[in-house]
């Protein structure tokens, strides 16, 4: 019988799996554990295994993370935390009190790091290079890193250690382009690079804004300062965003505008929302009549119609009038006047669309469709291949179930027939779970089963499938490789520390 402590380690897992996975996915860099090691949890706890089922680190931590960034994952003790590498190696002993996350916390290839000593910095190597003897630092930016040390002052020191402003300031910001902020008292002021006061700390608050501005807060509210210490804009914005693309997004009673990094209004802060492209496109929504997009002298390239929009980074906005979409740039260039019933996110430069809400193809960035609406309904392409559906429901989630479930090249030519399923999902590693009678199973590219349905739930990770039942096992996971062979029995890891360490039998 599975105990209480069990279904919460479980729940557990899920939380930090999820939040390292978004560090890997926010980041656009994911290098494991594709053939190389998988999280295993067992009644003693949680290890890793490569991917023919070796353990390579004994089980003996609370928490495993398995989304590895530049070779690194986050393993968890109790309350503390460290980090292994993608070859199982335990490079931090969890003994840390604040999360290190790959791809979060290092910058400039050091991360903050504690000792009963105090505050230092680790390289991915787990190696101190920078000892823990400081009392506090924000961690790096620019090759320098604001830091507590002697009589409890602020200073800053480089990525070798070296002190290169004294400790002096009662508190200290990043230092950008060779400004930053800092405090004397509960008084703030701007710096340069080698600590001189660019004015003189009067203010609640200062920090960087661009290459030759400063942030400054009073009265909680914002403005910007010269590095003569001339105010450019009086404090006056309840919120002045990082400029971004030359421009930064600013609030006043809760409304929006736009200035530029140079201080300049573009955009009087009376829109509900705002945000700057890549393109410097200045998309604004007004409350009553949707969102628009102004060019960077304010002038409207689409004045407000959008009720919806839809962002992604590689492709066209998807935009919604009334009840029709279409695409438009980020710039600002329609691409697709709003026509369609509805457009799917786009994967792999698709997009599933309909135009009547019945018939279901694709279409490129471009607008231009390159399979014809023919299907009941049509999922996202991954490796090359989409699932379609014909005969299925829709469900309230906008999803399908049941009817027959085929996949299709870019070109229309059905890679797989059709068969009858409940589910079917995109491709992953050359594998795609399909559910049957309410359990999953695996298909290869070719249609042939790799495990008939009969699982409660299958997650493709890698080279390997993970497979959940809890009908059989309890709420325990395993892998099975691509011929349909469990590498990690299920069952193994309720066994594990048990006396027996067999995989158990392959269904």
């Amino acid at each position: 019988m599975t105990s209480i402590r069990t279904f919460r380690a479980l729940y557990r897992a899920a939380a930090i799996l999820a939040l390292v996975g978004a560090a890997a996915a926010c980041s656009g860099r994911d290098d494991g554990p594709q053939g190389r090691i998988y999280p295993i949890i067992t009644r003693i706890g949680y290890g890793y295994m490569d991917s023919t089922g070796n353990v390579v680190t004994e089980p003996r931590f609370d928490d495993a993370g398995y989304d590895f960034v530049d070779g690194l994952a986050m393993i968890v003790s109790g309350q503390l935390n460290g980090l292994i590498d993608s070859t199982g190696t335990v490079i931090l002993e969890p003994n840390q009190s604040e999360a290190i996350i790959p791809g979060r916390s290092f910058r400039d290839g050091l991360a903050k790091a504690y000792t009963d000593s105090g505050t230092g910095f680790i390289d991915r190597y787990g190696e101190w290079k920078i000892p823990a003897t400081l009392i506090n630092s924000y961690g790096f930016y620019d090759g320098t890193a604001p830091a507590c040390g002697e009589g409890r002052k602020w200073g800053y020191i480089d990525t070798g250690g070296s002190v290169v402003i004294p400790f002096q300031f009662d508190d200290a910001g990043f230092m950008r382009d060779g400004l930053a902020g800092a405090s004397l008292g509960r008084q703030w002021g701007g710096i340069n690079s080698s600590g001189e006061w660019l004015f003189e700390p009067t203010h609640r608050y200062v920090a960087y804004f661009s290459d030759h501005l400063l942030r400054f807060m009073d009265d909680l509210k914002w403005g910007l300062i010269d590095t003569l210490g001339n105010i450019v804009i009086p404090a006056t914005y309840q919120r002045l965003n990082d400029h971004e693309h030359g421009f930064a997004r600013t609030t006043l009673g809760n409304r929006w505008g736009i200035i530029t990094a140079e201080g300049e209004t573009v955009i009087e802060p009376t829109f509900m929302d705002a945000f700057i492209t890549p393109s410097a496109g200045l998309w604004l929504r007004d409350g009553e009549l949707g969102w628009g997009v102004s060019d960077a002298d304010g002038e409207w390239m689409i004045p407000p119609r959008f009720e919806h929009i839809v962002r992604s980074p590689e492709a066209p906005i998807i935009v919604r009038d009334g009840d029709e979409w279409g695409l438009v740039s980020d710039g600002g260039r329609i691409v697709l006047e709003p026509r369609m019933a509805f457009i799917k996110g786009f994967t792999e430069g698709v997009a599933a669309f309909t135009p009547d809400g019945h018939a279901w193809g694709f279409l490129d960035t471009a607008g231009t469709v390159i399979i014809e609406p023919q299907y009941d309904g049509a999922g996202p392409f991954f490796e090359g291949l989409a699932w379609f559906n014909i005969g299925g429901r829709p469900t309230d989630a906008g999803g399908t179930d049941g009817g027959s479930w085929g996949y299709v090249d870019k070109t229309g030519a059905v890679v797989i027939e059709p068969r009858e399923l409940d589910r079917a999902q995109y491709f992953t590693s050359g594998m795609a779970p399909v559910k049957k009678f309410g359990l999953w199973g695996i298909i290869d590219r070719q249609g042939n089963y790799i495990a008939d349905p009969f699982f409660d739930h299958i997650e493709i990770k890698g080279d390997l499938a993970k497979i959940i039942d809890f009908k059989t096992w309890g709420p325990y996971f395993g892998y099975m490789n691509r011929r349909g062979e469990f590498v990690w029995h299920p069952q193994r890891g309720q066994r594990y520390g048990l006396g027996t360490s067999e995989a158990g039998t392959t269904r």
